[in-house]
């Protein structure tokens, strides 16, 4: 039965701001990743399943690769990372409108939700309405 899986990079920083660490360091070695790098992970996959009749080269159709997709947005956390004030967290700074643009997506709330994503865009439209 064909299926599809996610398989993403986990990696751990030790120290304060573990969790920025390990999103910046995680961005940096996908972006510095090659596609062979990826399709050689499958020899885990081979090495993990096989025994139950998994074969890399049959059962795998395709490998898609996106280095850092989106809706992974960083949400703050609070043991680790500084307490801003209102409007000067780097997500509210990145979203100020400019001109006639604002800014709009899960990303502008610092969370990687779908209502995250659709209070922005009320946000973003408001802006722009205070703007006519």
């Amino acid at each position: 039965m064909p299926c599809r899986w996610f398989l993403g990079i986990g990696v751990t920083a030790k120290g304060r701001n573990r969790h920025t660490q390990s999103a910046q360091r995680i961005a940096s070695e996908a972006s510095g990743a090659i596609p062979d790098d990826f399709e050689r992970e499958s020899a885990v996959l081979d090495e993990l399943l096989s025994p139950a009749g998994f074969d890399v080269s049959e059962d795998i159709l395709a490998i898609t690769v996106n280095r850092w997709p989106h809706g992974y947005a960083y949400e703050y956390m609070q043991l680790w990372d500084p307490k801003w004030k209102p409007g000067e967290a780097p997500h509210e700074i990145a979203r100020k409108p400019f001109g006639s643009v604002t800014i709009a997506n899960s990303d502008a709330g610092a969370s990687a939700y779908t209502h995250v994503a659709i209070d922005q865009a009320c946000r973003a439209v408001d802006e722009l309405a205070e703007k006519a």
